[in-house]
């Protein structure tokens, strides 16, 4: 596997309990902002709609609070909010025009658009961005032919594709997704086929199946970009689990460990925690069953005696430090006492040396998390003799961190704390 890919997959993943799941849009939010729209316009003070004006024009405001008032002029108070950001897309404050840009995608009225499409030809290089992103919101013929031109002028001139990718991944007409196609079959760099994936993985399974099925079977797709590719579904908010099994049985590494991580990111990925855990048992690349480890630990009670055998057998460190994490991960969710009295046994002493001698700090602060996870009296012991010995402050803090958690006292140190990496 590659320096790179072996260095993002050792990297920490999450925190005590934590999950890297994405977060679903609000679009139930949205949905019933825009039905009460009227009624919003009738009900609400004038003043509010003012000071949600005056908000917007305060350069004194941070950003983020003027967007929200942007926002909330857009989407609650219907007309009369729309005229407020008609008024203020014709500002000479380009922090104003963007903000205006912005705030517009969240509305779907065709006024709405018709702005919108205006300020995707600011002077101001920044309100173009982000009017091309709002550009999202709307699926009609002029906006799709706006935006598969200026995706292939960005591709030609080598300039920024971001926002009009982002806005053909969240589109609401099909044909985006032949857009994003035709796109990629043209697309030249690694950089831009990476991106035009990125933004396929985005739509609808039903459109794109067959495409990344063909695209992943083909011999003439570079082994990385079929990394690309599964890595694609990464926090998935549709179900794909079904679509990525196969791949966890890829017979390249990096593809398998992509398929890994996307399942474990994708809403319906925890139904396919046996299927990982049987991986498990037959993996022989390190680097792929650190992925496991770290993929399971996302999915809470899992059948931990099936994979116990080959956490306590683990010679590969960084893989070693994942396995027992999830390990501890179901010390902490199951009600068997004897579990936690074998991870103090075997699992402790290890992650404890590991916290306060392993050469990368990645590995170190790994182990704490582990220790913090596992909550039984052994750990925590260990946790009070790293916060009070290690040489290094970040991971005696996290040490002293779970400990404070826990109301436990941390004994006095014996010897002075450094910043050492």
């Amino acid at each position: 596997m590659t320096a790179e890919r072996t260095k993002a997959l050792s990297s920490p993943v999450g925190s005590e309990g934590t999950t890297a799941k994405a977060q679903l849009p609000n679009l139930l939010a949205d949905a019933v902002s825009r039905l009460f729209t009227r009624a919003a316009d009738r009900q609400v003070a004038p003043a509010s709609l003012v000071e949600l004006k005056t908000i917007l024009l305060d350069a004194t405001q941070p950003r983020v609070v003027r967007l929200r008032s942007a926002k909330r002029l857009a989407t609650t108070f219907g007309e009369t909010g729309l005229a407020i950001l008609k008024e203020a897309a014709a500002s000479p404050d380009t922090v104003v025009r963007a903000l205006v840009a912005e705030a517009l995608g969240e509305c779907r009225t065709l006024e709405a658009r018709e702005v919108v499409l205006t300020l995707v030809s600011d002077a101001d290089a920044i309100v173009q961005r982000r009017a091309l992103q709002s550009l999202g919101a709307y699926g009609d013929a002029t906006v799709l032919e706006l935006l598969t031109t200026r995706l292939a002028q960005a591709i030609e001139s080598d300039g920024a594709t971001k926002e009009v990718l982002q806005a053909l991944a969240r589109n609401p007409a099909p044909a985006a997704t032949v857009i994003l196609q035709d796109a990629l079959s043209t697309a030249g760099r690694a950089r831009d086929q990476s991106d035009i994936l990125v933004a396929l993985g985005q739509r609808p399974l039903e459109q794109t199946q067959r495409f990344f099925e063909s695209y992943l079977r083909s011999p003439n797709t570079a082994a990385e970009m079929r990394v690309v590719a599964v890595q694609a579904f990464e926090g998935a908010t549709y179900p794909v689990t079904a679509f990525l099994l196969p791949y966890v049985d890829d017979q390249d590494p990096d593809v398998r460990a992509a398929a890994i991580w996307s399942i474990a990111t994708a809403e319906d990925g925890a139904g396919a925690a046996n299927t990982l855990v049987a991986r498990l048992t037959v993996e022989e690349e390190s680097d792929v069953r650190l992925r496991l480890y770290q993929a399971l630990n996302q999915f809470g009670a899992i059948d931990v005696q099936a994979v116990l055998g080959r956490i306590v057998t683990e010679t590969d460190l960084p893989a070693q430090v994942a396995g027992y994490g999830l390990w501890a991960n179901q010390c902490r969710l199951s009600r068997d006492s004897a579990l936690g009295i074998e991870f103090d046994r075997i699992a402790v002493p290890l992650l404890a040396d590991t916290a306060l001698s392993a050469a990368a700090l990645s590995q170190r602060l790994q182990a704490v998390i582990a220790l913090r996870q596992a909550k039984t009296g052994g750990a925590t012991q260990a946790l009070q003799t790293i916060a009070a010995n290690s040489t290094d402050d970040r991971v005696a803090a996290a040490a002293r961190g779970g400990i404070d958690r826990l109301g436990v006292g941390v004994p006095i140190a014996i010897n002075t704390k450094t910043t050492g990496g």
